[in-house]
Order: structure tokens, then sequence, then C-alpha cells
């Protein structure tokens, strides 16, 4: 932290909208919609049932690698610099924090989001997380990360703090299961067809492609040019050079709360920059290809079959971004009315990953049992749902209630029924006819850019 004061002492505040794409910390609502009685109907909940992202987490390899290559560039180019960014650029080095031993590990804000969310939860639903909690009652699933792990243990600690046994703060141990998960959690991972055609396939991308090549972020490159040239040189940096600032901006506000690289950007600039982000999310791990989606249908197989059986109160299960997002797009939420493309920057969209997956993002099912009353305007009776995504109500598309706000159990499985019974294995084998059929789905899905390029 020592590297991180000394930093904010020369640094003037930023402006720049704290939109990171999926490195975003988590922001929680000011207020818990979380109801253990629903507020129109005689219902009760009986159980939370989750899909977490992990925290706040140190960066990769390969970042680590773009900041040192970034430290170079610096250095030659401050000659050409003006006064004021090469007196500052002199002296700029990634943060001693930030180093490659920590990859990718839980950042220890991390650890307070994670811990936070956790009493927050048990706040909010506090018949369900009771004093003395039966371990049974409660199931902790995770990646077998060390960031998934220790968000796991973070949130159960603040889940159960003081209602447990042990030590002066009563806490509660608890036991995380990582064995046998990628199924459901690492779908991602376990589907070589997905692997094949769009995750290591770089012509599955080809909208970020042909947007970090577009006439918007050569304008961006030439606008930090003139700003650390003083106007005398206006290509000084590529698009290239521009990914490597907006990184390094992410990077270290992540970690010291600013950074002079963020002092580059306007607030246009950045969200030129964002938009790549964006488009790599929809394309990669959202609604760009049903591949996408699909296969996370094993998690919502589990979240269903759980909320069925009620043999838990609390099933939280620990994983990724590319766990959450083809998930939040199997339940049909923050679609967007046409797809991300390189030449729409400019229209509004819902699809928006810093909202939908920052870090600590999560999904919570409530479970409520309900009973009907004939003094209640209400008439639901038996199991419902209501979901809520990073702490807000969501509705389930085609599902809930409006009036409500209520899922039915049963109109829940009718919906979904083709996913809860989704050939994984069928799916995801990787062959030159599915091959093909992806292959022509991505050209297909991409002429109209192609045209337009042209």
């Amino acid at each position: 932290m020592i590297a991180c004061i000394f930093r904010l002492l020369f640094l003037v505040p930023v402006s720049l909208p704290l939109d990171f794409s999926t490195k975003t910390p988590y922001e929680p609502p000011k207020r818990v919609a979380f109801e253990e009685k629903d507020s129109i109907c005689n219902c009760t909940a009986i159980q939370v049932n989750g899909i977490l992202r992990h925290g706040s987490r140190y960066p990769s390899r390969r970042d680590m690698k773009s900041l040192r290559l970034l430290t170079r560039k610096l250095t030659s180019w401050l000659p050409v610099l003006d006064a004021h960014w090469s007196a500052r650029m002199a002296t700029w080095n990634f943060p001693s924090t930030l180093s490659e031993h920590r990859e990718k590990h839980l950042h220890n804000r991390g650890e307070e989001e994670q811990y936070n969310l956790g009493r927050r939860i048990a706040t909010s639903l506090p018949k369900l997380f009771s004093i003395n909690p039966i371990s049974k009652d409660y199931e902790f699933v995770s990646t077998d990360e060390e960031r998934t792990l220790r968000s796991a243990s973070a949130f159960g600690l603040g889940l159960f703090e003081g209602r447990g046994t042990l030590g002066s703060t009563r806490v509660e141990p608890i036991a995380v299961r990582s064995r046998d998960v990628n199924r459901i959690l690492r779908f991602f991972d376990d589907c070589p067809l997905y692997i094949q055609s769009v995750s290591k396939n770089r012509s599955a991308l080809v909208e970020e492609t042909f947007y970090w090549e577009g006439s918007l972020m050569k304008k961006v490159a030439k606008r930090l040019s003139v700003q650390l040239t003083g106007g005398r040189n206006q290509s000084l940096l590529s698009v290239d050079d521009v990914r490597l600032f907006s990184r390094a901006c992410i990077l270290e506000t992540n970690e010291c709360g600013s950074s002079p690289m963020c002092q580059l950007f306007s607030d246009d600039d950045w969200r030129i920059v964002n938009y790549a982000l964006e488009l790599k999310n929809f394309w990669k791990r959202s609604y760009g290809y049903d591949i996408n989606w699909k296969i996370s249908s094993p998690l919502l197989k589990n979240v269903y079959e759980t909320m069925r059986n009620k043999s838990k109160i609390g099933i939280f299960r620990f994983a990724h971004a590319e766990t959450l997002l083809p998930f939040l797009s199997l339940l049909g939420l923050f679609k967007p009315s046409k797809p991300l493309r390189a030449s729409n920057f400019d229209e509004e969209r819902i699809f928006q990953a810093s909202k939908i997956a920052p870090f600590s993002a999560n999904a919570l099912f409530l479970l409520y049992n309900c009973t009907k009353k004939k003094t209640s305007s209400c008439t639901v009776d038996g199991y419902h749902v209501k979901l809520f995504v990073n702490e807000k109500e969501e509705r389930i598309p085609n599902c809930t209630n409006q009036t409500t706000g209520l899922c039915s159990l049963t109109t829940f499985e009718e919906i979904f029924k083709d996913d809860l019974t989704f050939d994984f294995d069928m799916a995801c084998r990787p062959s030159n006819e599915s091959t093909f059929a992806i292959f022509f789905l991505i050209v297909s899905s991409h002429a109209l850019v192609l045209f337009l390029i042209k």
C-alpha cells in the first residue's frame, strides 16, 4: 500500500466512469432487496440458491507482461513527450504490490467484497441463517482456483459470523467442495466444440478486431499522442499502445484507486475503448453465438434440481465471469435488441459487462413457499422463485408475474425444459460438420460488417 499512497499524493482525481468491464470492482446497491416474507403474497423464503463470481483479484501474468512492455515504451518516448507528461512518466512504474507470484489471486478488496456480501445476505434473511447453523443444511461449491476458494471462505465467514461457536467472534467453519464441478462451473473448459470454434478461434471475435482497427480507435490514438507530446506528434501512439494504456489504467486504479494512465483519457475516449471490451464479452461469453450460453445448461439443471429437492437452505457456487455471463444469457437477461457490432458503438445498450459481471457479481434465486389466503388479493400458491442479480431483483423473462414478481417453480421448469434436458456431450462433440456449421455461422453473422468495412 505504501507504493499506492505515494502515487495518490501526486494524482489529480479522475472523472472517468468506473466502467472497467468485467474488471470493475463490486458496488453493492444502496438498498438490499432480499425479503424473507414476500411483501405482496403470503410467501416465506425457504432457500437461497446462488452463483457468485470471485472477488477482485490480482492481475494475470499476461497483464503484468503488458505493464512491463508499457514501462519500456515510456522510456523510449520520454524525449518527445512534453514537459508535464515527461516528468510524470519518467518515474512511472506499476505498483510494487503487483507481482507474478500473486497472479490471479484474490485481492484483499475481493475478500472484503465477499465477506460483506455474506453479511448482507445473512442480515436480510435471519431465519435462514440462524444461530448455530447445521452444516448439512448448507452447501459451498467452488472451482479449483485460489481466488474462488478463498472467495467462498470469506463469504462463509460473513454469512455465519456471530452465529457459530468458534472463537470470540463465534464463527462457523465451512466446507468447500471443488471436486467434480467442471461440468457445472467451468463448462467453458469442458466443451471441445466451444473451445475450438469460439474460445480459441480469433475469427469468432472479428467484431472486436474490426473495432480496434477502425476509425474511432485511431482517433483516440491520435488524441492521446497530441496530449502526450503537446501537439508536436499526432502519430506517436498506435492502437495497440492505446490498449496498453487502458489496461494500465484499469489495473493501477483497481490497486491504488487512481492512475496517471486514466488521466490521459477523456470520458468519450474511455467509452470508445470500453466498447471493445463489451464486444469481446458479447461474442465470446454471451449472446454472440448460441453455443456460448447453451453450454451453461448443466448449471441451470443443477440450480433447478436443488430448488426442487429443497434439501438445503443455502447453496452457493463460486466461479467466474465466464460462468455467470453465459448463465444469465441462458436465462434471457440483459439481451440487446440486436447484436453488438463494430459499427453500432453509439447505440444505447442494455448489455454492459461492468453492471452484469463485475468482480463479486452474483445471481441468487430465492425460493419461497407460498400459501393462498382467502383474505389476500394474491392467489399465489406453492413454490415460487425470485431472481436477484447483484442484489437487485430481476424478472425472469416469460416467467415472472408482473404483479407479484414471483415465478412458479412449475412454470420455470416448463420455460427451460429444453435447457434442463440439454445433451452437453452431444452438443460439444467436435466434428467436421459441426465445425463447418459454426464457421458458417461466424461468417454469416459478420457478413454485414465485412461489407461495411470494405
